[in-house]
């Protein structure tokens, strides 16, 4: 037992999570705020659950830093394993048993190595690659999710905006024992088809979302100058999705 928590520790620390939550968004600590009270309790009560029905999950979730805030819809996560919690979605969009599965859904993030597996990827479906095959494997669990999310049925995926240039109908994919990569390879050949996706490439221009790999931030490019320096302003992870064009 010993041995095992020492590489949970030691994987962390190379992960480099629960590093302090960034200024960037304001953590709420509303104690009038009954959506925000009712928020934390279901956090804990996950917690506790997941700390005896799944050890190895909790070994991760209880590392992992908590925001609360209304700056973001719902509940994400950045790669520094910063779970931000939408109080009112945390508390009245969706049951507890569903708050767990989201919960999970997040520490599954930081747990199957999401964003260093991304890469040059197109970082949005990505974002819904991942999504789909984690959220088959918690489904598979016995959890429960929100029906609105990336949710597969009997392990197929189905995205009726996509249409799949080979049959001409609504992309579908078979995802059993299929990998993040998998998924995200079998949307983009339909939508590189369609000159909806890309991968990113070398080319950056003002506007777009950078990650550093050395200090491990995202950033949005502000300005190029004369000589091609690239300027950017730090953003966290749950900023994403509304710089992305």
């Amino acid at each position: 037992m010993q041995k095992f928590n020492h590489n949970i520790k030691k994987y962390l620390n190379i992960l480099g999570i629960n590093e302090n939550v960034s200024d960037i968004v304001p953590n709420l600590n509303g104690e009038n705020d009954q959506d925000l009270q009712t928020c934390k309790k279901r956090y804990i009560d996950s917690s506790a659950y997941l700390n005896i029905k799944a050890p190895y999950i909790y070994c991760f979730l209880s590392r992992m830093s908590v925001c609360y805030t209304y700056a973001i819809d719902t509940m994400a996560v950045d790669d520094k394993g910063n779970i931000y919690i939408n109080p009112k979605f945390g508390a009245r969009d969706i049951t507890a048993r569903e708050f767990l599965g989201v919960l999970i859904h997040e520490t599954f993030h930081i747990l199957n190595l999401t964003f260093p597996r991304r890469g040059k990827k197109n970082p949005k479906i990505w974002n819904i690659a991942t999504d789909f095959i984690m959220n088959r494997d918690i489904l598979a669990d016995g959890y429960e999710l929100p029906k609105m999310g990336c949710i597969p049925v009997n392990n197929i995926v189905t995205i009726p905006t996509i249409i799949d240039p080979a049959t001409g109908l609504p992309f579908t994919c078979n995802i059993e024992n299929k990998s993040a990569e998998y998924l995200y390879d079998e949307i983009m050949r339909c939508l590189k088809d369609q000159d909806q996706g890309k991968d990113e490439d070398d080319t950056v221009n003002v506007g777009d979302v950078i990650y550093d790999t050395v200090s491990r931030k995202y950033g949005v490019v502000t300005s190029i100058d004369a000589k091609g320096n690239v300027h950017s302003k730090e953003i966290t992870e749950a900023e994403i999705d509304k710089h992305l064009k």
